[in-house]
């Protein structure tokens, strides 16, 4: 096999950890609102709120919505 072939991607970014970060801590938003003591919420509805914030957040980095539009008003 060709050895150029066997080599590992190198990226010069922290793509893939902030990538992970960000993977774990919409899983602790999931799960902190499937198990809250007042108000749970669905967890069917919880998974589709989660996965709308991740496609807000990617359409933020790829300029598909005004910068800092869905982060701001998450901050605010």
């Amino acid at each position: 096999m060709n050895p150029e072939l066997e080599r590992s991607p190198v990226f010069n970014n922290n793509l893939i950890s902030v990538t992970e970060k960000a993977a774990g801590r919409m899983g602790e938003l999931l799960t902190m609102l499937t198990q809250r003591q007042r108000d749970a919420v669905d967890p069917k509805t919880a998974q589709r709120f989660v996965l709308q914030c991740v496609l807000a957040m990617f359409a933020e980095d790829r300029k598909l919505l005004p910068a800092d539009l869905f982060i701001g008003m998450v901050r605010e």
